[in-house]
């Protein structure tokens, strides 16, 4: 079997080789007229299996969609599901009236309309239901009067056809049709209308239930998506994907994927405008291309490490998907193997280990050769005072031991002059950890000093520097690399630089975590790796119980209890955390959200409502937490009317209590709630993102203080550790942020750190086990403090009346690097080069102001 298998892979091969070139290690397409007159593909489009995908989906579509058709009914917006078409049993012309069953528009949608109603094949709709009415965004039946035309029936139907006219959805869970005697003709159920298998009931079938992403899913697009422009995507053409075959002939490995003569939307410079999948349905691998990443010929390329769940037969799938609501252009797409099969560049005759240093976020190919077979010569780490810092060794064995077994270890004469202290130095090993989907990615550091290496492949030792409480100067001390009849040392010089880091970070740096309690190992370990990586803010919840406190008139009945949330507060002061947000959980815990019987913002809830907020703000006065020590967080992820009205509240008992929120959709939106919000802390891509400067220069008008954060679904695999994390603190000192945060630390497969059993270790012995993208969130923190320290020192030096010339100079160096890393978001390398320079401008500066 295997033997008919490799001959028709060959055979495949051979036929691709034969009109895509000689080297089976690169394969591009080009979307230019990709489509014939007659809208068919051409030969090249059908080779790499290009399809274009409008969304358009049926009652026998095997898509599951529970939400579009669940307990809120059907929801129809321009961002997801555009357009719901039905039809309804009518007999005879005439006069109707057609209800939506309670109709609302989702929260987001402030004040913009909400859905369009269309009779048949009416292209002008005979309503448009908007929330411009004293209801506001509650729940409400809205009737549409409307005239059925004879042409608009077919065999006693006529077709209805809904069409969502916001970014947000609009929600319907029912229709009524009656005709002008008031009597029912016809209704539908949209509530739970589809199974969790995703199949419509009976009653949606019946009704030719159809459901379509976007209005222009309608094959006459198609042929314009692959025009002279190359392929559109975009939500005002189609909101649709485009999917492709190219080889991937190095198999599993790293690959660079380019994208050729793209074009996005006018007017968007920055901020994500498309979305690449890789491997096989549910394409577990994605990465974002950004407007900013663009050269002048609007090329970008994007470099990824795939598994063998991702290379099927040496064939990779692509999928294109859409960002942005205008359309983006893409003229073609490249994808090349990084590296041959390592055996194809090494000397036939070649035995032995290979050692060398790499930069920490490189992306890591176990079966890419090294640049060089020369052993590293001394392995260097430069760093300030008060820093840890992470030396990189890779070892290649190219042995006849598979797997190659070895121990790394660091190890000092005491008695040298300059010898690092061995309690100042930790070995940690590279391992594989699952993703979300389970697919191993080179993630997790393991604090231990072995590794197995198989054979033609590499591993990753990380030795991290802790320079607490040493001198600047140089010191050394050795590597020991140990195994079956090998033995390698490396010098290790470690340039201790004179500046020396804050004990805290400069700025707010949060996790979604509370603050680690308790006396076991494991909760030590936790707060010695948060300490270690900066974190000094803690969300604070405990609220369950609190809505027994109160009687049915919404009085108090007994003191509130506190218990839940003071051993939070208790931990944070503990740990020596700089803020609190207390997380009021009204969207979660019906304990505030709904004091029993007593519905949201209903005049008994508010009164309710109010005494808790007037007990909260005592409490904490009376624990010793002043106002700017902690926050009130009401809602995750929500900037609207309930904000709005919750925060008003909040400021009537008291407007020194500040609030919290971490979403700013629009300018509007941003400018209705700016009188009841502290704390902006929308996403990077807000303040980054079309508009994002606009955002950012209200925001920062307000006075409040301003934040961001980042999340994703499978971050292990998608966000690379340099320009996800590391160079998110460089943006943060650019856009003069005072608060980061990232979601999350730990657990689901997403945080920073992982369990110990994920790399084979015990969980009773170790604690969290620390990650490449976690070690790069210390460095930007790091870099934070670089950039943070140069301007302290340029500013002290100028109060000593230092010469203006030379503090020109230093200021500079500040802002050139800041240029030069966000130039360059993708090279792990320029980052280094530049803090080289900023702790020497710093010496210098602090040097002025002596």
């Amino acid at each position: 079997m295997k033997a008919v298998w490799f001959s028709v892979l060959t055979i495949v091969m051979a036929s691709w080789i034969c009109w895509a070139g000689f080297d089976p290690y690169t394969d591009s397409v080009d979307f230019v007229d990709l489509r014939g007159s007659d809208g068919q593909m051409t030969a090249p489009g059908q080779q790499h299996n290009v399809e274009y995908y409008l969304f358009s989906r049926t009652e026998s579509s095997d898509y599951v969609g529970p939400a579009n058709l669940g307990r809120s009914g059907v929801g129809v917006g321009r961002m997801g599901l555009n357009m719901f078409r039905l039809r309804m049993r009518t007999s005879q012309p005439g006069q109707y009236r057609l209800t939506l069953v309670q109709a609302m528009a989702d929260p987001t949608n402030e004040g913009g309309r909400s859905i369009a109603v269309y009779v048949g094949n009416d292209p002008r709709p005979v309503q448009v239901i908007t929330e411009s009415n004293p209801e506001g965004l509650e729940a409400r039946d809205v009737t549409c009067p409307l005239t059925i035309a004879p042409e608009d029936i077919v065999d006693g139907w006529t077709t209805f056809r809904f069409q969502g006219l916001h970014y947000a959805a609009g929600y319907f869970k029912g229709l009524r049709l009656e005709d002008a005697a008031g009597q029912v003709v016809d209704e539908i159920n949209l509530v739970n209308a589809r199974s969790d298998s995703g199949k419509l009931n009976e009653a949606a079938q019946q009704h030719r239930t159809t459901m379509l992403h976007s209005p222009a899913a309608v094959e006459e697009y198609q042929p314009w998506n692959f025009g002279e422009r190359g392929l559109g995507l975009g939500g005002e053409i189609g909101m649709g994907y485009a999917q492709m075959t190219l080889r991937a002939a190095a198999g599993a490995g790293s690959y660079l994927v380019t994208l050729r003569g793209v074009r996005p939307p006018e007017g968007v410079s920055q901020g994500a405008v498309l979305q690449l999948g890789f491997g096989q349905p549910p394409f577990l691998f994605r990465r974002t291309v950004n407007a900013e990443d663009l050269d002048e010929q609007g090329s970008a390329t994007v470099q990824i490490e795939l598994g063998e769940r991702l290379v099927s037969g040496y064939v990779l799938t692509v999928r294109l998907y859409p960002i942005t609501v205008q359309p983006t252009y893409v003229a073609g797409l490249a994808v090349e193997a990084e590296d041959k099969p390592a055996t194809a560049q090494l000397p036939e005759d070649f035995i032995g280990v290979v050692v060398r240093q790499v930069n920490p976020y490189v992306a890591f190919n176990p079966y890419a050769p090294p640049d060089s077979l020369e052993d590293a010569g001394t392995v260097r780490v430069e760093m300030c005072r008060n820093e840890f810092e992470s030396a990189v060794v890779q070892i290649w064995n190219y042995t006849e031991q598979d797997p190659l077994a070895i121990e790394a270890r660091v190890a000092t004469d005491p008695a040298s002059p300059g010898a690092l202290p061995l309690d100042r130095a930790c070995i940690r090993v590279l391992k594989t950890v699952p993703d979300r989907y389970g697919e191993p990615v080179y993630d997790g550091l393991a604090p231990v000093s072995e590794v197995e290496i198989p054979a033609g492949q590499a591993r990753q030792v990380w030795i991290t520097i802790n320079s607490a409480g040493l001198q600047p100067g140089i010191r050394h001390a050795e590597l020991l690399l140990q195994g079956r009849a090998m033995d390698k040392r490396l010098p290790v010089r470690v340039v201790v630089w004179p500046p020396q880091l804050p004990k805290q970070a400069p700025l707010y740096v949060f996790h979604w975590r509370q603050a680690p309690s308790g006396d076991s190992r494991v909760a030590s370990l936790i707060r010695q790796d948060m300490q270690e990586h900066w974190i000094n803010t803690f969300v604070a919840s405990g609220w369950g119980g609190i809505g027994k406190s109160f009687n049915p008139d919404g009085t108090l009945e007994r003191p509130l209890d506190f218990t839940k949330l003071d051993r939070n507060l208790d931990a944070i002061t503990e740990y020596g955390g700089r803020m609190a947000l207390i997380w009021l959980a009204l969207g979660h815990e019906p304990a505030v959200r709904e004091y029993p019987g007593r519905p949201f913002n209903s005049p008994v809830w508010q009164k309710a409502f109010r005494a808790t907020i007037r007990g909260l703000r005592d409490h904490m006065l009376q624990k010793g937490w002043d106002y700017k020590q902690w926050a009130v967080y009401p809602f995750d992820e929500r900037l609207n009317e309930d904000v709005i009205t919750v925060g008003e509240l909040i400021r009537k008992v008291d407007p020194q209590i500040r609030i919290y929120t971490d979403r700013a959709l629009t300018l509007e939106s941003m400018q209705a709630a700016a009188h009841v919000v502290d704390i902006w802390s929308p996403t990077y891509w807000d303040w980054r993102r079309e508009g994002g400067a606009e955002r950012l220069a209200f925001a920062r008008s307000t006075g409040a203080e301003l934040w961001a954060y980042d999340c994703g679904s499978n971050q292990r695999r998608e966000h690379p550790p340099h320009s996800r994390y590391r160079v998110y603190l460089w943006y943060a000192w650019d856009l003069g942020l005072s608060g980061v945060s990232y979601w999350k630390y730990w657990g689901d497969l997403t945080g920073l750190v992982g369990y110990p059993n994920e790399v084979g270790l015990d969980d009773e012995q170790y604690g969290p086990i620390d990650s490449r993208r976690f070690e790069a969130w210390r460095d930007g923190i790091d870099d934070y403090c670089y950039l943070w320290l140069l301007d302290r020192a340029i500013n002290a030096a100028q109060t000593h009346g230092a010469p203006e010339e030379q503090l020109d100079s230093l200021r500079q160096v500040s802002k050139q690097a800041v240029r030069a890393v966000l130039e360059e978001v993708t090279d792990p390398t320029v980052v280094y080069h530049w803090r080289h320079r900023l702790a020497r401008a710093i010496t210098q500066a602090q040097q002025l102001s002596q």
